[in-house]
């Protein structure tokens, strides 16, 4: 298994931005090599000495440095790792302060080996005790114009320690507009990623790679090129357009004052919304316990909505659920699906009182927002049933057969909206009907078609007179789209459908009784039929 260390010699730490490009190289590497194991050092987030030049390290005490600190094992991990990454950004056309200060501090591991000896003279030469330089991968950024040119001064001193080895990765900062676009239909990213597979096969990038990386490269004397809203943010300021910004920000801030971390399975995740009607992006930090707004992010964001600002609004008050926008083809999402359903279950905003605390209880307090669902209307039970009586009669058996076909399809579309008590009652109630209809209708001593659909009527009558012991009575389920107009709490809801489904219970059970008493009055059966259904409504 390959050990690979990865030294950050950037400022900021985790949030370097040239550690996206380290980052992609590593995608690529473990295609390969899946096994490799990878240890990130961020020196900005370490504390430790500069290097005196004692020469207690090289005289005294052999390779043990005389300060005991963080930087103490990491040098010991350094030597030993089979591929080292080192990730820098280019200040004033060296390696920035931080990494010089861990080069300082590799004298422990250097030592001299004799190139030459005669009676008079000893030739010696001091190496790095650590893996060879081919192993060996420098990643770093730069804000300079002519990239090949600010990297001269580095590279010489860099041939000169790695004696013209070692893999080098230079480009510009990765906020500028280079790595969102694509040469020949390949982007930035997916180049290096290609760097790092190919990396890890031959401990070299091939020249083709090379070349597509070449054309990322831009080398200009005099200028750089970079999107308006780079230059606006990280070059000069505009006062108009900083007030635009900060008006957008606290609008973006206020949206966000209720959250609910809960529904995340990972917390710390990035949303980036890019506003289509005013040209702007904004990063949104979901931390454990709260959300953060900023104008720009560093990290590579887990998901991304592309919309306009008054859908944005609509969606973080609740009034459009983004799931329905995306297959409306109003916005664009691309990312962690996970996102999109905290969002549309009331991540960023605080769903309606009454409607929540119904949706759970109808939901067995599995969906928030189970009452803005469509696959919950009233339609979907009563559907299979319809479908049971066109087809009971003028059709085969064989036509039968679809019912069970149908009650489950219609099972299987609500159970990612959560199905319920109703839902599971008419799959059973259904392939129960079926199987009486196939084996005791027209054989000898069988029932009669009639007779099946009064079984029917009985057998509905039973389901909605079971729910009357439980906690949720089943017209509930199928009336809550009246919900916000007739009723002020949940539970008188529940007590006036507890009565409505009494009195359809009833009306169910007594039909096939009427049917009987028609019977043997010898009364038509769509007579009392009509009776029924007018009781009914």
């Amino acid at each position: 298994m390959k050990k690979i260390i990865v030294i950050n010699g950037s400022g900021k730490g985790q949030d370097s931005t040239t550690l996206k490009i380290t980052n992609a190289f590593l995608e690529g590497f473990k295609l390969i090599e899946d096994t490799a194991q990878i240890e990130f050092v961020h020196l900005a987030e370490l504390s430790f000495n500069h290097c005196t030049g004692c020469q207690i390290c090289s005289q005294i005490t052999p390779g043990k440095c005389q300060f005991q600190d963080d930087l103490s094992e990491i040098v010991l991990n350094y030597s030993k790792a089979d591929i080292i990454i080192q990730n820098w950004p280019l200040h004033f056309y060296s390696v920035g302060s931080l990494m010089e200060k861990f080069f300082e501090r590799l004298n422990p591991i250097l030592s001299y080996v004799k190139t030459h000896e005669d009676e008079e003279f000893v030739g010696l030469k001091r190496v790095v005790n650590r893996t060879d330089a081919d192993n060996i991968v420098m990643i770093s950024t730069c804000s300079a114009a002519d990239v090949r040119k600010a990297y001269e001064g580095v590279t010489r001193r860099l041939n000169t320690h790695l004696d013209n080895k070692g893999t080098r990765l230079f480009f510009q900062n990765t906020s500028y507009s280079y790595t969102r676009q694509s040469i020949n239909g390949i982007d930035f990213y997916k180049a290096i990623s290609w760097a790092g597979q190919d990396f890890a096969r031959h401990r070299k990038i091939s020249t083709e790679v090379e070349q597509i990386l070449d054309k990322f490269i831009q080398s200009s004397e005099h200028e750089i090129f970079v999107t308006r809203e780079i230059a606006y943010d990280e070059f000069f300021n505009d006062p108009t357009k900083q007030q635009e910004n900060r008006v957008i920000h606290e609008k973006l801030k206020k949206m966000f004052t209720f959250y609910q971390p809960s529904l995340l399975k990972e917390s710390n995740r990035v949303l980036e919304i890019k506003f289509t009607s005013l040209k702007e992006t904004y990063h949104i930090l979901l931390n454990e316990d709260e959300v953060i707004v900023l104008t720009k992010g560093e990290r590579i964001p887990d998901c991304t909505i592309q919309t306009t600002f008054l859908m944005w609004q609509n969606l973080t008050s609740g009034k459009v659920k983004l799931f329905d926008a995306c297959q409306r083809g109003e916005l664009t999402f691309n990312g962690d699906k996970e996102i999109m359903i905290a969002i549309d279950n009331g991540l960023l905003y605080r769903p309606e009182k009454k409607e929540e605390e119904l949706s759970l209880r109808l939901s067995s307090g599995k969906n928030k927002k189970w009452v803005r669902s469509k696959m919950n209307h009233w339609i979907f039970f009563l559907l299979p049933w319809i479908y049971t009586y066109i087809v009971i009669s003028p059709f085969s058996n064989i036509a039968f057969l679809t019912v069970p076909l149908v009650v489950i399809g219609i099972y299987l579309l609500k159970k990612p909206t959560d199905t319920t008590f109703i839902d599971r009652g008419n799959v059973i109630l259904l392939i129960l009907l079926t199987i009486l209809k196939l084996f005791l209708v027209d054989t000898q001593g069988s029932l009669s078609v009639n007779s099946i659909l009064m079984i029917a009527f009985v057998l509905l009558g039973g389901l909605f007179s079971c729910t009357l012991f439980t906690k949720i009575p089943l017209t509930a389920y199928l009336g809550y789209d009246k919900y916000f107009k007739d009723i002020n709490s949940v539970e008188s809801y529940l007590n006036k459908h507890r009565l409505m489904t009494y009195l359809f219970a009833t009306v169910l059970i007594l039909m096939p009784v009427q049917a009987g008493i028609g019977y043997l009055l010898n009364i038509k059966w769509m007579n009392l039929w009509i009776i029924g259904y007018l009781v009914l409504c």
